[in-house]
């Protein structure tokens, strides 16, 4: 069975200079697994300027941090909650673990999600 609709897929880059993240997978899958059905973790490694936070013609040097690119995506109704709750998530596991994290960069992008079943097409 093939299945689609229009979703918003939800990118966050996590990193910074201490952060473990095997640990932020770890503590933070169990939780995605319910209140989204499931998501995606990809190795990134972060460059960011310390000054980055404002508009500039130029930054200062960029630090290299460890981190994760986190990928979920939502009904388009779902999208307002859903960062809501991933910033709320984010920041409780952020200081109970002391991971670091700082600024989250963060896009959402219009998608069309299609699924289809393996056991479906080879029988």
């Amino acid at each position: 069975m093939v299945s689609g609709s229009a979703r918003k897929r939800i990118q966050l880059c996590l990193s910074a200079e201490r952060l473990d993240p095997q640990q932020v997978v770890l503590k933070l899958a169990p939780a995605l697994g319910e209140r989204f059905g499931g998501a995606s973790f990809q190795p990134h490694t972060g460059v960011w300027s310390t000054d980055a936070d404002v508009e500039r013609e130029r930054y200062g040097p960029g630090v290299i941090e460890p981190g994760l690119q986190l990928t979920v995506s939502v009904l388009p109704d779902d999208i307002d909650a859903a960062l809501d709750w991933l910033r709320g998530t984010i920041a409780a596991l952020n200081v109970e673990h002391e991971w670091g994290l700082e600024w989250i960069h963060t896009e959402v992008t219009d998608v069309a999600a299609h699924h289809f079943s393996l056991s479906a097409v080879t029988g």
